[in-house]
């Protein structure tokens, strides 16, 4: 008597790019425009992100390795730009505290009030209405103290900035959308999130519904869901900076994220570099797919281009210990552009036509 075939397991991972697929302004730039981000908070980290991110190309993954960098750095005693210069901090001073104004009465702040303006790090209007975004305490604390403050102010600005995003059922289904409610509405299904917004939101108006698509979606970083997004690096030895991994989150939890990879039969990623910022979640299940013994599975990569395809390979190889090409001789290994989902797409609904 043949078995009965198992129910196959299915995982499907989004990132960043799957928001941006689905038409949600998600990017780090589009973040950065806004007035939500506190990128004159007066804390060296944000001068650091200001330099380093000033880019329409910058994706999360160059936010969360430049924390890691900036950690590195900041935790190696190398010494760091702090976002006001000394003069520039006495003009604030001079602007937020009325003893401070007597004590640089003798000095002329025209030329550095002047530079800051042109620098973006103050509005003239902030002279005559101080509502700079932070007290003259916080500007006097240590630089690792601001550094922790500033990144608390890059997790509220985020999810302020989310929530003010109005959620749009789409009013006809492509490649992203179809991929997901595929995912939603299978019984052995999983998906998980690396971003923030709330998914069941985006495709059903319906309670019952929702409720079913929230026990399928597991949010690895915190989502507008649950109230608490979370931003950070990856695991590390970052001493007095070990706040900014995103372990030391408060409200960081567990996951089955790598058990789950580890046991699927098909694998689906959308959107999510597979950087070294969360290496961590995928080694393992790369690993076991190049060993000899390995399970044959079906691991399907969607990307934008060429250009993030070339990359997301690079990415493998690490993953893999180099061996790329035995993950595509073990397993039905695939990695499409989104032009080759159109094609793809195209096909499809050619075939059923037919």
């Amino acid at each position: 008597m043949k078995d009965i075939e198992k129910d196959k397991k299915h995982v499907l991972v989004v990132g960043n790019g799957f928001d941006l697929a689905i038409g949600r302004k998600t990017s780090y730039w589009d973040f950065f425009q806004s007035e939500y981000c506190p990128k004159r908070y007066p804390a060296p980290l944000i001068a650091y992100l200001n330099q380093n991110l000033e880019d329409e190309n910058v994706r999360w993954l160059d936010l969360e390795t430049a924390l890691q960098n900036y950690a590195i750095e900041a935790n190696s005693g190398k010494p760091v730009r702090d976002y006001f210069t000394v003069n520039e901090k006495q003009l604030v001073e001079f602007i937020l505290d009325e003893g401070s104004r007597e004590k640089y009465a003798h000095k002329d702040f025209s030329c550095t009030y002047k530079d800051m303006v042109d620098k973006g790090k103050i509005n003239r209007i902030d002279v005559s209405q101080p509502k700079l975004g932070f007290t003259l305490d916080e500007l006097r604390k240590p630089a690792v103290e601001r550094d922790r403050i500033a990144l608390q102010k890059i997790e509220e600005g985020l999810a302020a900035y989310l929530n003010g995003m109005a959620y749009k059922h789409p009013e006809t289904m492509n490649f992203a959308d179809i991929i997901m409610i595929t995912a939603l509405e299978d019984m052995d299904s999983k998906v998980y999130s690396f971003n923030y917004t709330n998914i069941s939101k985006v495709y059903t108006n319906d309670d019952y519904r929702a409720e079913d698509y929230d026990e399928k979606i597991h949010y690895v970083h915190g989502s507008l869901k649950s109230n608490h997004i979370i931003v950070g690096a990856k695991d590390g030895d970052y001493g007095k900076y070990d706040f900014v991994q995103k372990a030391f989150d408060p409200e960081f939890g567990s996951n089955s994220l790598v058990r789950d990879l580890l046991e699927a039969d098909e694998v689906n990623i959308y959107g999510h570099s597979l950087g070294d910022c969360d290496s961590q979640y995928f080694m393992p299940f790369f690993l076991q797919q190049v060993q000899p013994t390995a399970q044959k599975k079906q691991i399907t990569i969607y990307t934008y281009d060429e250009k993030s395809k070339e990359s997301i390979k690079s990415n493998i190889q690490k993953l893999t210990g180099n061996k790329l090409s035995w993950l595509y001789s073990m397993n039905q290994f695939k990695i499409l552009t989104q032009k080759e989902m159109v094609e793809l797409y195209e096909h499809v609904k050619n075939i059923e036509k037919y």
